[in-house]
């Protein structure tokens, strides 16, 4: 959406707001033409968290996310990097009103490397206008991530419980807390 928004210089707030709106209604649209199927029962999955070796890894990995929430949601981006860098670009962006080269960009990095992770946080400043909200588009990837390990696991066959250990295991990897 945000890069879209940027090939007209339209990503502003509106833009951004009417956008999800736009995608959101045109997702349950299709939704309900497929015949509204029900999501996957997750009742079996949370029925392995009973056994201790998921349920201490379970509780961890509670504790590492309320924790990560708690630095999210209290504390502003006070970093190096994202205030030289990934919050910068994304602000640069926002106030240009697209996603592109930043004219006499003070740090090569604005514009040498591709805009990734930057397009989520130009989008969460955009709507919120509040660079506490930056730091949930990593937090959401965190939980994303973990359910996409949990995902992958189930689908190359491994058990509930394997798959539950090792989504859990992943999100207690240092580099992804």
């Amino acid at each position: 959406l945000a890069l879209f928004l940027s090939a007209f210089d339209s990503l502003t707030r509106g833009a951004l707001v009417a956008g999800v709106v736009l995608v959101f209604c045109a997702a349950v649209a299709v939704w309900i033409l497929v015949g509204s199927p029900r999501p996957p029962s997750v009742g079996p999955l949370v029925a392995e968290l009973r056994a201790a070796p998921v349920a201490v890894l379970a509780v961890a990995v509670a504790i590492a996310f309320a924790y990560t929430l708690a630095l999210v949601l209290g504390t502003a981006p006070n970093g190096w990097d994202p205030l030289n860098y990934h919050l910068a670009r994304a602000a640069f962006w926002l106030q240009s009103q697209h996603i592109g080269y930043i004219a006499d960009a003070y740090d090569q990095r604005l514009n040498f490397n591709p805009p990734n992770g930057e397009i989520g946080i130009a989008f969460a400043l955009g709507i919120t206008r509040n660079e506490r909200a930056a730091g949930l588009v990593q937090f959401f990837a965190f939980l994303s991530c973990g359910v996409g390990v949990v995902a992958l696991a189930r689908t190359v066959g491994c058990a509930r419980a394997q798959a539950l250990i090792g989504g859990l295991l992943f999100l207690l990897l240092p580099i992804v807390l």
